[in-house]
This record gives C-alpha cells, sequence and structure tokens, in this order.
C-alpha cells in the first residue's frame, strides 16, 4: 500500500501542482488548504479557508509545463506573511463585512 501511495505518475500538471502546494504547507493559525485550481487564464488559484468564517483565494502564475516550478513559487508566496499574499476574501458569516484580521492592504473582497 505504501508503494501505491507513493506513486504520483498518474497525476496531471494540475494534481500534482496541488499536491506539491498543500502538502505539509506550514500555514498561518485557523487556515487551512482546501484545493488548487489551474484556470484558463494561465492561474493557479488555492483555495483557503478559516473553517466556518472566511474563504480566501490566492491566484499566482502558472505554467503547466512546469508543475513542480509552478508549485514552488505558490508555496512562496504561502509561506511569507499573509498579509502579503494576492488574496480576495470572501466572509462565510453573511453579517460580516470587513475582511480578516490578518488580511492585507493588497486582499480584495470576492465580487458576485
Amino acid at each position: 500500500m505504501a508503494r501505491v501511495g507513493a506513486e504520483h505518475g498518474w497525476e496531471t500538471a494540475e494534481r500534482r501542482a496541488g499536491r506539491l502546494i498543500l502538502t505539509g504547507l506550514a500555514l498561518p493559525p485557523r487556515i487551512e488548504g482546501v484545493r488548487v485550481h489551474a484556470d484558463r487564464s494561465g492561474k493557479l488559484e488555492v483555495w483557503l479557508e478559516e473553517p466556518d468564517e472566511y474563504q480566501i483565494f490566492v491566484s499566482a502564475p502558472w505554467d503547466e509545463e512546469r508543475p513542480d516550478e509552478s508549485a514552488a513559487e505558490v508555496r512562496a508566496v504561502l509561506t511569507g506573511p499573509a498579509a502579503r499574499w494576492p488574496a480576495r476574501w470572501h466572509s462565510i458569516k453573511a453579517c460580516r463585512e470587513g475582511p480578516p484580521p490578518y488580511a492585507g492592504p493588497s486582499w480584495q473582497p470576492m465580487k458576485f
């Protein structure tokens, strides 16, 4: 079973990048990695959550031909201070209008 868990040859570039980004990622307290998605505009979007509080989406450049390098670049951003992340946020609680306390000036609210 351990050999099967270590085999990743079946992964798409997007799934490989997502696994490399989220596995063992040291995030600020209460923030959890949810998933990673590659969009058609050449960006990876990392979905993070502070459960029952906020959804956070961090976008970064993506090169499908170089998933390992793209993942390393995203991890470098996410291991830095949350206030410096290029993030968009959404409050899970409808009564809250402000961003998370750790948000930086570049954080933008989600537009629906």
